[in-house]
């Protein structure tokens, strides 16, 4: 999901760079909001270790981008996550908090 974020990331500071938008829309860095600390952890250490071979291709594309500056990531405790209700199986009540939030932001 990370890396996913990212390319997207990615693609709209592109997009809006072509498009000439004001760079007070597009900051330096872009936030991620991950609610994963290892998954943290590992994109912003620079050191590759031997524990983490297995890992796919695409994840250097995190690494990389935040080593670059263009993303952040920044740490949301999981009870936070307005996303989750797009990701996971909710009960009524979070279900319901996570869509009010998330309908507050589209307002």
């Amino acid at each position: 999901a990370a890396c996913m974020a990212t390319q997207e990331a990615l693609w709209v500071r592109s997009l809006f760079k072509e498009l000439d938008v004001d760079e007070r829309f597009c900051p330096d860095p872009t936030c991620l909001y991950e609610d994963n600390t290892g998954c943290i952890a590992m994109a912003e250490n620079p050191v590759h270790q031997g524990r983490t071979k297995h890992i796919d291709i695409a994840f250097h594309l995190v690494k990389e981008a935040v080593q670059n500056g263009h993303t952040q990531f920044v740490g949301i405790p999981t009870g936070d996550q307005v996303a989750d209700f797009l990701t996971k199986a909710l009960g009524r009540i979070l279900f319901a908090r996570c869509r009010s939030a998330t309908m507050f932001l589209i307002d």
